[in-house]
Order: structure tokens, then C-alpha cells, then sequence
């Protein structure tokens, strides 16, 4: 249970932000693309959306390789030693 609540930290905290900061640029991009060079405006918004991505994926494989390993120091460091027992 401890777990899963902490493990639903890293999306609330990392991705639900990107995600309002996205909604908001791409909105914004919208609205000034009904100008006449449409197409240069979808190439722009096409490379933050990839670059974006990238960091998310870095972040995400980050996290994946490492939190595996330090999962037991981390709770230990929150929590204390009764909930990063085996027992």
C-alpha cells in the first residue's frame, strides 16, 4: 500500500504539470496559427512536442534504472527502518 502511494507521487508531481503546460502552449500556438504560415507554426509545435518527450522519456528511464535499487534507502529515509524491513 505504502508503495503504491509513493509511487504515484512521480506522475502527480512531474507529468501532471508538463501536461497543464502543454494544454496551455499548444493552445496558445493554436490560436495564432490562423495566420497566414500555418505550416511553419506546425513545425515548431512539432519540435517542442519531441523535445518535450525526450526529456519525459529521459526522466522516465531515470527513474525506472535507479528507483529500483535506492527504493529501500528511500524509504528508510522517510519512513524509517520499520517499513524498509523484510519482515
Amino acid at each position: 500500500m505504502l508503495i503504491s502511494a509513493i509511487g504515484s507521487i512521480i506522475p502527480r508531481y512531474l507529468y501532471y504539470p508538463t501536461e497543464e503546460v502543454c494544454y496551455n502552449l499548444f493552445a496558445k500556438l493554436d490560436q495564432q496559427s490562423s495566420g497566414s504560415n500555418y505550416s511553419k507554426l506546425g513545425n515548431y509545435e512539432i519540435n517542442i512536442l519531441q523535445k518535450i518527450y525526450k526529456i519525459l522519456n529521459l526522466l522516465g528511464c531515470l527513474i525506472i534504472a535507479f528507483g529500483i535499487n535506492y527504493t529501500r534507502a528511500l524509504l528508510d529515509f522517510f519512513y524509517g527502518g520499520k517499513w524498509s524491513s523484510d519482515v
